[in-house]
């Protein structure tokens, strides 16, 4: 399975307010307002390294509980590629 990460040539600059956000990419000079998963979801693979989409369903349900969202797998899979066409992520290569 794929593992993500955030490179740190990115150069991300994050405003926070209400667990939703804008983060600035300096590489790619756009900015993304983030609700508050996508938000989760990028702070964690800034934070935690590369992982892959279980890995990622798996935080998100540690934080809402596991029968909250019952389409998460494709909702993180929706982020993941989202981010990626975005330039905020990309695959491992590790």
């Amino acid at each position: 399975m794929t593992k993500w990460h955030v490179p740190q040539d990115r150069g991300l600059s994050w405003y926070e307010r209400d667990g939703e956000a804008v983060v600035f990419n300096a590489s790619s000079g756009r900015s993304h307002f983030l609700n508050a998963m996508t938000n989760e979801v990028l702070h964690y693979l800034e934070e935690e390294g590369p992982r892959d989409s279980d890995e990622i369903e798996a935080h998100i349900r540690s934080i809402v509980g596991e029968a909250e969202m019952p389409n998460l797998d494709q909702q993180v899979r929706g982020i993941v590629n989202g981010f990626l066409k975005q330039g905020l992520v990309d695959p491992w290569q590790g």
